[in-house]
């Protein structure tokens, strides 16, 4: 009986972790289509603007290639990145806005593991830091 409830948590967790690899991939996946529709408008764009006629399509142009820019803003920061450390005993911090993810404590550094997304909204993947800590101690 409790081979079978342990067999059911390992399985939720297993299932728990294959949706977030899967929900990440679609991220990094859209991440790149942003990317290449932004590269195709850069590109129109440079050809339309010495067209004195084509004035509006262009201003269009580049209010599209601004809106995507924030899309890929916006879908880049649910790809969880590792937390960026500087020095050797200097506390971790966002990858991107650069906000600590930590403290002292004397002479040593707290993480801040709980924190999975910062307030910029990046998510924080702590795992490489877990896996490290595991192996000091």
């Amino acid at each position: 009986m409790e081979m079978n409830l342990q067999i059911q948590q390992w399985h939720q967790e297993w299932q728990k972790d294959n949706c977030l690899a899967s929900e990440i991939k679609n991220y990094q996946q859209t991440a790149e289509i942003l990317k290449s529709m932004s590269r195709h408008y850069h590109k129109e764009l440079e050809e339309r603007e010495n067209n004195v006629a084509e004035k509006i399509e262009t201003d269009i142009l580049k209010e599209t290639i601004k809106n995507i820019k924030i899309a890929l803003s916006a879908v880049e920061k649910q790809i969880p990145k590792k937390p960026v450390h500087y020095l050797k005993y200097i506390v971790p911090r966002c990858p991107c806005c650069k906000i600590r993810l930590g403290s002292y404590q004397g002479e040593e550094v707290i993480k801040f593991t709980d924190v999975l997304v910062c307030d910029c909204g990046q998510r924080i993947d702590w795992s490489e830091s877990e896996e490290n800590r595991n192996e000091e101690n």
